[in-house]
């Protein structure tokens, strides 16, 4: 994190364990604590951490332990609402349609659905979790025309005036 040397001590103040390995985004946060992304993108404002899963802690491996339990270890070494710039993403255990109707009503990106039992993989052939993403513009020009890059079932969307 060189390029975000205020983050990263923010985090080594925060984290309360000697070494850790954290997954998360960094981004800009607006005042209602969505994210933006082009604010980072042209260093337009001040950088966050949003961490979603612990991957090591103190030398222990815990990526084959499930989404909750590893939720529930980063909570123990930063908390949910630390300092401003660094965030521990708690997670919804129900109600996933809900969310993505406020996710939809809010124009955020998306959302990401995981498996409660689930694991951390990085062998690039299976996943326990999906991100679902919010489409709010057009990947094709309006009228009936469309790249030929585009994916088919957008292509024939368009051509056939269904929305997408």
């Amino acid at each position: 994190m060189t390029q975000w040397p205020e983050l990263a001590e923010a985090l080594a103040d925060a984290v309360r364990t000697p070494a850790a390995a954290l997954d998360g985004k960094i981004c800009c946060l607006e005042p209602d604590g969505r994210t933006n992304f082009t604010n980072l993108l042209f260093q337009r404002g001040v950088a966050a951490l949003l961490c979603v899963r612990l991957l090591r802690t103190n030398g222990d491996d815990v990526t084959a332990l499930p989404p909750i339990e590893r939720k529930r270890r980063l909570r123990r070494i930063l908390p949910t609402r630390a300092a401003g710039r660094l965030r521990s993403l708690d997670h919804l255990a129900a109600r996933g349609c809900d969310l993505f109707r406020m996710a939809c009503e809010r124009d955020l990106q998306g959302i990401v659905a995981k498996w409660a039992r689930g694991t951390y993989r990085t062998d690039g052939w299976a996943t326990s979790w999906l991100k679902i993403k919010i489409r709010t513009t057009p990947r094709c020009a309006i009228g009936r025309s469309c790249s030929r890059h585009a994916k088919p079932r957008v292509r024939d969307a368009v051509r056939s005036n269904v929305p997408i």
